[in-house]
């Protein structure tokens, strides 16, 4: 069961209760400015994860246990397990990158028509989507150079109270083909151009369940992939060679819970050109 109290939390830590988690990813290769990447497909510890595999448009569940996951101490049984604590810093960088540590469910691989496309959902995420959670964010990456930019004319999803729901219509969400493919020392690059790294939702939803169904307007020549993700800590980072950390029980108290078999990964926004080094720790606690 969840701590009852700060001394409920120190007992539990100082009886073992409690995980320290290093890692490093090595994006080194010059990303484009303003754009968000996934570091999903970037070398480092852990390891790079596969390039979104699995049948096109059937929604492939992640892991603790997936490559490219990072392994945070198996399932706790009863118990349930939060972060606490995490750091990181930059090897370069003038202009400070952003980076979001989020646990991917899963995704969908896609390769863009210009027709209605309904996804499978036989094995649909199965993490935040049960009664009275938050739902999750798609986001939307490319594993290879796909050519000219398309237009997302529709998308329809599972919202988080289990409603279907539409990314507004009036919103034009552009996919950008022209980008360099992923490798070991890049990372998969957000292809949407609106919302952030986020797809849009319509207004009072905060998150989704499951993707529905999804319409561009011209076809595109490579796979792409829906990730399916809950944001779980957004850490911008100073300047090159000077760490940031967050305590996230006293400083940010939310002690955003890691669900047993959380796929952990990172998002990193990068403001200027810069490729980099970056080294972190995440602390996990369970009780």
């Amino acid at each position: 069961m969840p701590f009852t109290s700060y001394d409920n939390l120190i007992s539990e830590m100082t009886a073992g209760k409690r995980l320290c988690l290093p890692w490093q990813k090595n994006p080194t290769t010059a990303p484009v400015a303003a754009n968000w990447y996934s570091m999903w497909a970037v070398g480092g510890y852990p390891g790079a994860g596969p390039l979104f595999t699995g049948t096109a448009l059937q929604h492939q569940r992640t892991t603790d246990l997936t490559t490219g996951s990072l392994y945070h101490g198996g399932n706790k049984a009863a118990d349930t397990k939060h972060l606490v604590y995490m750091n990181a810093l930059a090897s370069a960088g003038a202009t400070p990158p952003v980076l979001m540590l989020v646990d991917m469910v899963g995704y969908y691989p896609i390769v863009l028509s210009g027709a209605q496309q309904v996804m499978d959902n036989s094995s649909g995420p199965n993490r935040y989507v049960s009664a009275g959670e938050s739902g999750l964010q798609a986001i939307l990456v490319s594993t290879v150079n796909n050519g000219a930019t398309v237009n997302i004319s529709s998308l329809n999803y599972v919202d988080q109270d289990g409603n279907a729901g539409s990314m507004p219509v009036t919103t034009t969400v552009a996919v950008t083909g022209a980008v360099v493919a992923p490798t070991a020392t890049l990372g998969c690059r957000v292809v949407t151009t609106v919302g952030g790294p986020f797809i849009p939702l319509a207004v009072g939803d905060c998150g989704i369940r499951s993707i529905t169904d999804v319409t561009s307007s011209a076809g595109m020549t490579g796979l792409l992939a829906f990730m399916m993700v809950k944001p779980l800590a957004t850490l911008p980072l100073p300047a090159a060679l000077i760490p940031a950390e967050r305590d996230l029980v006293m400083q940010i108290a939310n002690l955003e819970r890691v669900y047993d078999g959380a796929c952990l990964t990172w998002m990193i926004f990068f403001p200027v050109a810069t490729g980099a080094t970056f080294t972190g720790q995440l602390d996990v606690a369970w009780g």
